[in-house]
């Protein structure tokens, strides 16, 4: 318990000096009116408060399992990724081969921590040893790049994130790792709700380790199933998808920034509140509802609604 208070002190501690730290790390997201309308440089320090609190740990805690040591390390490695990018802005082709590269060699490793059977509904899908390793990267860099995509606005990609460690804190999955993780999540809310730290790449890509492999290893220790991990992240995946195809279509590159985002679609005909609302409510009742209705035909509906949303969003847009 011990380590817990050394966290919570830590943490206010950095509530109190946050401005002569963001100093310190010098890195800002400054605004440009062409996507980032915010009015003066903002600190990416969301990554530097989620990766020093898993330091401390790793230092004073105790975590139950190796792997779950293991799942900090690696998530450690993608903060330092995403620090560099939040610096430099590295080329993004380049940075997916650093992270196929980093994912590939990590799981040849640890080899626990491969997908090597999909199990939906009653089907039973295996994959061979190198498939597997194909699949498990994919996986990973697709959350990761959605997540990206999805943190937006102030309190969307940490709304987000705040329901999936929820999740995991009421099954009791990971307890130690999921708590540590809460702890200073509050303080980066409470901070990005008053505009003064955005996540950041290095904050999106620490967390993002964190929850894919948490849901890799419920996955394989038969905890969660796959159709609950679609559910929880359907919508920031479709939207992905959907914004790579409409680039693509356009002939436009798929990984170029734009303003077609929903949340960018949302905020041309709603306020900042009704547009963060709507989009929790898209996120979370998926999930909700799965445990009321067969899941696929929750899949099914949301689809629709998603598309159905986005339709009408952009016709609106164009409209205007």
């Amino acid at each position: 318990m011990l380590v817990f208070f050394i966290l919570i002190f830590f943490n206010l501690f950095f509530f109190f000096l946050y401005k002569n730290i963001s100093k310190i790390i010098n890195i800002f997201d400054y605004p440009n009116k062409i996507r980032k309308f915010h009015t003066k440089p903002v600190p990416l320090l969301g990554g530097v408060i989620l990766c020093a609190n898993y330091f401390l740990f790793l230092i004073f805690g105790e975590l139950k399992t190796n792997n779950e040591k293991i799942v900090i390390l690696l998530s450690m490695v993608f903060f330092i990724i995403g620090l560099i990018d939040d610096k430099y802005d590295i080329k993004y082709l380049k940075k997916i081969l650093i992270q196929c590269i980093i994912l590939v060699v990590f799981f040849l490793i640890c080899p626990q921590f491969i997908i090597s059977t999909i199990k939906i509904y009653t089907y039973n899908f295996e994959f061979g040893y190198i498939y597997s390793i194909f699949l498990t990267v994919l996986c990973v860099l697709l959350f990761l790049n959605a997540l990206n995509m999805f943190d937006g606005i102030n309190l969307q990609s940490l709304s987000y994130i705040f329901f999936i460690l929820a999740i995991f804190l009421v099954k009791l999955f990971f307890f130690h790792i999921v708590l540590i993780t809460f702890i200073p999540l509050l303080l980066i809310i409470y901070l990005n709700y008053k505009n003064k730290i955005f996540m950041g790449d290095s904050g999106i890509f620490i967390i993002s380790v964190i929850i894919s492999m948490l849901f890799i290893l419920a996955y394989k220790n038969n905890n969660i199933n796959a159709d609950e991990i679609f559910l929880l992240m359907m919508i920031p995946g479709l939207d992905m998808f959907r914004l790579f195809i409409q680039r693509i279509l356009s002939k436009k590159n798929p990984f170029k920034s734009d303003r077609k985002h929903i949340h960018h679609l949302m905020l041309n005909k709603f306020t900042y509140n009704k547009t963060l609302l709507m989009l929790i409510l898209l996120f979370s009742t998926p999930y909700l509802f799965s445990y009321f209705f067969i899941s696929y035909y929750v899949i099914i509906s949301y689809i629709i609604i998603y598309l159905f949303l986005i339709i009408s969003l952009q016709y609106t847009s164009a409209r205007g």
